[in-house]
């Protein structure tokens, strides 16, 4: 999606249309949306603590140690927030997690490749 200089909204330019049609919950249960949502934003923070990974390993090798640091240090600060998100969970009752839980069989949170590549 190009756009010249100047033509781009703030909804074109973070594509919020493919973002936000993105959550298609599979049953009729209203927190099944807010589990969704949690897990899609962790993954989210996943993809941008590897792309800085990746950004400080090149600086290392470029002997930008401060750099790689402040790289390491928004990682770290991307894993609290993550943290935060499931901690978010907790706050749905279980008795309405258990409702749409059975239509995730097999799937698990330990199945993102992003989470098992940090």
């Amino acid at each position: 999606m190009a756009f010249k200089n100047g033509d781009m909204n703030y909804a074109d330019y973070l594509r919020l249309d493919l973002i936000l049609s993105a959550q298609e919950p599979q049953s009729a249960h209203p927190d099944e949306l807010h589990f969704i949502v949690i897990h899609q934003v962790q993954e989210l923070w996943f993809r941008l603590a590897l792309h800085h990974l990746d950004r400080a390993r090149d600086a290392m090798q470029a002997d930008n140690p401060i750099e790689a640091a402040r790289l390491v240090s928004q990682v770290s600060e991307i894993l609290e927030n993550t943290t935060g998100a499931t901690r978010h969970l907790h706050s749905l009752p279980p008795m309405a997690f258990h409702r749409f839980r059975q239509l995730l069989n097999p799937a698990s949170g330990l199945q993102s490749y992003q989470f098992r590549e940090l």
